[in-house]
């Protein structure tokens, strides 16, 4: 988790992958603005890569972090690498309380 934690510590670039009517999604949004993190959110059915041609750009990716997180949404990125929802919490819950080294 150090990678998470180290880079860009006091504003890390948070990306969730979720969807509409997603519970889970919603209730992890607002978790991470609890922590006082801003986030771009990316809609899962709005994302082009979603629906066509999966190996451009960051599709690929998208999908290992989805894949990561046991084919579940949301999908987390912190500071461009990809994580589960309970590990990301944790880091950023860290870099909310300076543990960060």
């Amino acid at each position: 988790m150090k990678l998470l934690v180290t880079t860009e510590k006091m504003n890390p670039q948070i990306i969730v992958y979720s969807r509409e009517g997603c519970d889970i999604c919603s209730r992890i949004k607002e978790r991470i603005k609890d922590l006082g993190f801003e986030y771009e959110e990316k809609n899962v059915d709005e994302h082009i890569s979603f629906r066509e041609d999966w190996r451009e750009a960051e599709c690929d990716v998208v999908l290992a972090g989805y894949m990561l997180n046991d084919e579940h949404l949301p999908i987390i990125s912190i500071n461009g690498e990809f994580t589960t929802i309970a590990k990301a919490l944790s880091a950023l819950k860290e870099i909310k309380n300076g543990s960060a080294q």
